[in-house]
C-alpha cells in the first residue's frame, strides 16, 4: 500500500508540475474531438423513420486517429520531461503523427481483444485493461509494432498487475467523482449548456491524463527493477 501511494504521489506531482504543457498539448486535440463528438451524437438524433446519414459512422476512426494523436504527444512530453529535457508541442506532435500509423492499429487491436474480454465476462476485460498499459509506451518510445508491444505490455504487467489495478481505480474514481458533483451543480444552477459540457469535457481529459503519467511511473519502476533484477544476477555469475 505504501508503494502505491508513493507511486501516486509521484504521478500527482509530476501532473502539477507539467499542468500547463500537458494542458495546451491535450486542449487542442480535446476541443475538436468533443467536436467531433457532438457531429457524430447529432448524427444519431434522427426523427422517426429517419435513415441514419452513413456519413456518421466516419466519426468514430476520425475520433479513435484524434486520440491517438494527441495522446501520443503527450506521452513523448511525459518521457522528454522526465529525462529533463521536455520537448515543444509541435515536437510532441510531430513525433506522435510520426508513430500514429502503428498507435492506431495498436488501440484497434487492443480494443478488439477488451471487448472480446468484456463480451465473455467483465473480469477478463478489466484485467486485459490493466496489463495492456505498457503497450503505448513500448509501441511509442520503444518503436515496436503493434503485435511485440501488445505482448510485452502483457508480459511486463504480470507482476505489478493490482498495483497498476488499483491506481488506476483511485485516479479515475476520484477524476469521476469530483467532476459528477461539479457538473451536477452547474446543472442544478442552469448554467449547463453546449459550450460548458465541451469546456467541462476537456478539463475532465486533462485531468484523466494521470492516468498515463501512472502508467508511464509504473513502466520506470519496473525496469528499474527489471535492471536491478539483472545486476544482481550479473555480480552472483562473477
Amino acid at each position: 500500500m505504501q508503494d502505491l501511494k508513493r507511486l501516486l504521489n509521484d504521478s500527482w506531482t509530476f501532473f502539477l508540475a507539467h499542468l500547463l504543457p500537458i494542458s495546451s498539448i491535450l486542449f487542442p486535440g480535446l476541443i475538436v474531438a468533443n467536436l467531433v463528438g457532438l457531429q457524430m451524437e447529432a448524427g444519431f438524433q434522427t426523427g422517426d423513420g429517419e435513415p441514419i446519414d452513413p456519413t456518421v459512422f466516419w466519426y468514430a476512426p476520425v475520433m479513435a486517429l484524434l486520440y491517438a494523436w494527441y495522446h501520443g504527444a503527450v506521452m513523448f512530453y511525459i518521457a522528454s520531461a522526465v529525462n529533463d529535457a521536455p520537448d515543444s508541442i509541435i515536437v510532441c506532435y510531430q513525433k506522435a503523427l510520426l508513430r500514429l500509423p502503428m498507435l492506431f492499429l495498436l488501440h484497434f487491436i487492443a480494443g478488439l481483444a477488451v471487448l472480446m474480454g468484456f463480451a465473455l465476462l467483465i473480469i477478463p476485460g478489466v484485467l486485459l485493461l490493466v496489463r495492456l498499459q505498457f503497450s503505448d509506451i513500448y509501441c511509442l518510445l520503444r518503436g515496436q509494432g503493434p503485435i511485440a508491444s501488445f505482448k510485452q505490455s502483457l508480459a511486463a504487467t504480470k507482476h505489478d498487475r493490482w498495483l497498476i489495478f488499483w491506481g488506476a481505480v483511485i485516479i479515475y474514481s476520484s477524476v469521476f467523482g469530483m467532476t459528477l458533483v461539479l457538473s451536477s451543480m452547474l446543472a442544478s444552477m442552469d448554467l449547463w449548456n453546449t459550450v460548458v459540457s465541451v469546456l467541462f469535457s476537456c478539463v475532465e481529459g486533462i485531468l484523466l491524463s494521470l492516468l498515463t503519467i501512472f502508467a508511464y511511473r509504473m513502466f520506470i519502476r519496473h525496469e528499474q527493477l527489471s535492471q536491478a533484477a539483472t545486476d544482481g544476477k550479473s555480480d552472483e555469475i562473477e
